[in-house]
């Protein structure tokens, strides 16, 4: 029983549940969609997952108490990172792709960084949801279809949901339909999350937090 518990506290702490549920909704939506996504890139989402989640909970504790704290949620990160940018140079993506990782890192630093009353952006309004959402988004949809490409050839998924849309239209709206989805799916975790939440930390309206008390 008490190796089971390790087990599953190392599962969670370390993001490995949150690394599967973002690659699972990955696979899920591009397959139904029958949006061309190479395996190379889901592994890619797997460990860019780990290492980012990692980075945002434990980053200023590693910088604060460097010798403290876990060294195996380090060693981990580390090799996710490794990983990742040793496929992202494999798959030798477009500008385009890269602007939009570029773009995605922007927001992970702005998340953590102290640029916001000497605490990240996520303790400004609505910017932990919102910026999860996006993140989540481009990097389901957008990066991928224009992982080769400057413009995606779509045309024929575009005449099979006869959707009188170009192919950069069309990727956009699966992009915003990821990103309303991933706000449906964490406002729950947000309303759960609000007793134990900081006060300066509004995820989600004053009024949800009274409400919810």
């Amino acid at each position: 029983m008490r190796l089971l518990k390790i087990i599953l506290d190392f599962y969670i702490r370390s993001s490995l549940h949150v690394a599967i549920c973002f690659v699972a909704l990955a696979i899920v939506y591009n397959n139904v969609y029958e949006l061309y996504v190479p395996f190379g890139y889901y592994v890619f989402l797997f460990c860019s997952a780990i290492a980012g989640y990692n980075l945002i909970k434990y980053g200023f504790i590693w910088l604060k108490k460097p010798l403290v704290f876990n060294i195996t949620y380090k060693l981990l990160s580390l090799m996710a990172t490794i990983v990742a940018l040793a496929i992202l140079i494999k798959l030798e993506i477009s500008s385009y792709a890269l602007i939009l990782l570029m773009m995605i890192t922007a927001i992970n630093l702005l998340y953590v960084l102290p640029i916001w009353k000497g605490h990240g952006l996520r303790y400004s309004p609505f910017f932990k949801l919102f910026s999860v959402s996006i993140v989540w988004a481009i990097l389901i949809i957008a990066v991928p279809q224009f992982l080769y490409y400057e413009t995606i050839p779509a045309a024929h998924l575009i005449n099979d949901y006869r959707l009188i849309l170009d192919p950069n239209e069309y990727i956009e709206l699966h992009t915003l339909k990821i990103f309303i989805l991933v706000i449906a799916l964490c406002i729950p975790f947000e309303i759960r999350d609000l007793k134990y939440d900081e006060e300066q930390l509004q995820t989600l309206p004053p009024s949800t937090r009274s409400s919810s008390i």
